[in-house]
């Protein structure tokens, strides 16, 4: 009895590690596969897509949108640096390690999603200069560089000057004395701050001295300033503003004389007929007549058609009709040209 209970309790012993080994097993299969470990994040930011540069009066602006995402991805926090450069590249073939060799840095300070800079011409002017843009990651790594921009730097333009203003029929005129001679594609802006509007607005263009701003309404205030814009072959170059100008116009403007004014006689009136004008602000005519050769005298009140019937008129009498025609301020035009009718 004592040798068979010491072999059993061997056999039992030696099991155990099979057991420890299935159980470890089956442990592994309820926890799920486990996949390879992944690299520490980059955080380097995508490439700068809309870099824009222009020239305005002794100065360089550039602009450009900062990136919110990495090449993983994934959101970036914050940009830690903004690195800026441009270099002279006039005729000749573009050549990275050149570029980067050549170009100049220039400050550029992120602020509420975007990146701007001030860089002054000087030394600049009558060159052509490549800009590029990139931006660092919080862990210091840049992004690619931005697609180059060309800009063709202009020497400072000064702003116009005698800046004048006048009341016409067709809106205000604008009038301005150019300083310097200007290089070709030069446009004059016309902005303009009208009635209770807070900001001025771009609201048209000329070649040259004068400009009407047929949008302009009488009895209520006006401002405008002007600038100067060069723009095509790498070109964009803004002149100051001008100092600006101000005028409430007011309408003094008469309609046309009425033309086309015909009588005919009838048994017991006289039918007057014209072609009405075509004024915006046209309000209606007054009628004229004259017995024999005496003073010209209305006839009956504001006539707002294009005919009129005078059955107050004398028969037997040699008449003469003219008309004036009046606009809502009560501006008269000229009389037109008298006819002339018998009643029988």
């Amino acid at each position: 009895m004592h040798n068979g209970n010491q072999g059993h309790s061997i056999t039992g012993s030696r099991r155990l590690p099979y057991v420890a080994a299935f159980m470890c097993l089956l442990g592994l299969l309820s926890c799920g596969y486990v996949g390879d470990t992944l690299p520490p994040a980059l955080y380097i930011p995508l490439p700068v897509e809309d870099l824009s540069v222009m020239q305005e009066g002794a100065l360089v602006l550039a602009r450009c949108t900062l990136p919110t995402r990495s090449t993983e991805d994934l959101a970036l926090e914050r940009i830690p640096e903004v690195d800026l450069r441009g270099a002279v590249w006039d005729n000749r073939p573009w050549d990275e390690q050149a570029w980067e060799r050549e170009a100049l840095r220039f400050p550029a300070e992120p602020n509420d999603g975007a990146a701007s800079a001030r860089i002054p011409v000087d030394g600049l002017a009558d060159k052509r200069v490549l800009f590029r843009i990139r931006i660092s990651g919080r862990k210091g790594r840049f992004s690619a560089w931005s697609a180059p921009v060309a800009l063709r730097v202009q020497p400072p333009q000064l702003p116009l000057v005698d800046v004048s203003l006048a009341a016409t029929t067709d809106g205000v005129r604008l009038s301005w004395t150019t300083v310097e001679a200007a290089p070709s594609g030069k446009v004059v802006e016309v902005w303009r701050r009208q009635g209770a509007e807070a900001d001025f607005r771009l609201v048209g263009e000329a070649s040259d001295s004068p400009y009407i701003d047929q949008d302009a309404r009488f009895g209520e205030p006006h401002s405008y300033r002007l600038r100067t814009r060069f723009d095509g072959d790498d070109r964009l170059a803004l002149s100051p503003f001008s100092q600006a100008v101000n005028l409430i116009p007011v309408d003094t403007f008469p309609p046309a004389v009425p033309v086309d004014l015909a009588a005919i006689a009838g048994s017991s009136s006289v039918e007057l007929s014209w072609t009405r004008n075509a004024e915006p602000d046209f309000a209606g005519y007054r009628v004229f007549r004259s017995v024999e050769d005496g003073d010209f005298l209305p006839v009956g009140g504001l006539v707002t058609g294009s005919t009129f019937s005078d059955s107050s008129a004398p028969a037997g009498r040699r008449l003469r009709f003219r008309i004036v025609a009046v606009d809502m301020l009560d501006n008269a035009s000229a009389p037109c040209e008298p006819v002339e009718v018998t009643l029988p």
